[in-house]
């Protein structure tokens, strides 16, 4: 059963798609206690910490062979960034709005797979996309792309929907780049790599206190939520290398 789990791309993808809605939700849940980027950089620790577990146990190698660094280290950051921008976008648009502007990414990364891999992209592929496109609209509301113009653009809500876009493009280009490293790079690798760029992307919002000054977090049930969070996270990155 595991193997058949572990073989299956289609039930991979959408576990991960579940378990990032899961730290989406913990996010928005813990960010009305702390700062976001303080969320972000704890969580990025606590999911380096696990990988280096999961790597050690494994086996495996914790950074990488030399050779693969030049792409590694850009992987990981487009890891990282696309954390750091959906976190971003949750505390300025809020959990519905920010988590369907970063499932937009299937988009982009069909267009990237056809400009970079050479996929088919055919009537099936153009459905496909308006179907996700469409589905965006139905979870932030039927009306939700007609509404747009409605909507008062304050500087708030543009940041928050360009880092909302930004952390599906970063997402697209994160998987893209996986799919070129292959087999030859461990997912526990490629994962370390994304929650060092995870908790250094987020350490210069979190120390000039934006969005709010850092707190010392002592109460038990949130710091049970952060880690419950964070494991989340750390499984499904882990899926999807």
């Amino acid at each position: 059963m595991l193997k058949f789990f572990w073989n299956s791309g289609i039930l991979l993808a959408a576990t991960m798609a579940f378990l990032f809605s899961l730290d989406s939700l913990v996010t928005a849940k813990v960010s009305e206690t702390v700062p976001i980027f303080e969320y972000a950089v704890a969580g990025g620790v606590i999911k380096w910490a696990i990988t280096l577990v999961i790597n050690t146990a494994s086996r495996e190698s914790i950074f990488g062979r030399r050779e693969d660094l030049h792409l590694l280290i850009p992987t990981g950051f487009c890891f990282g960034g696309f954390l750091i921008c959906l976190y971003g976008a949750l505390g300025l648009l809020g959990l519905v709005e920010a988590v369907g502007l970063f499932y937009m990414n299937p988009v982009l990364s069909a267009i990237i797979g056809r400009l970079a891999f050479k996929d088919p992209f055919g009537p099936p592929s153009i459905l496909g996309l308006a179907l996700v496109v469409w589905g965006v609209g139905l979870v932030n509301g039927s009306s939700f792309w007609f509404a747009l113009k409605d909507v008062t653009w304050d500087l708030e809500r543009i940041i928050g929907t360009i880092l909302g876009a930004c952390s599906a493009l970063f997402a697209a280009m994160a998987f893209a780049a996986t799919r070129g490293l292959g087999d030859r790079v461990a997912a526990g690798t490629i994962s370390t790599w994304a929650f060092i760029a995870q908790t250094v992307l987020g350490i210069p919002p979190m120390l000039i206190g934006y969005p709010s000054r850092m707190v010392v977090v002592s109460d038990i049930f949130t710091i049970a939520i952060i880690v419950m969070g964070s494991l989340a996270a750390c499984i499904g990155e882990v899926f999807v290398c």
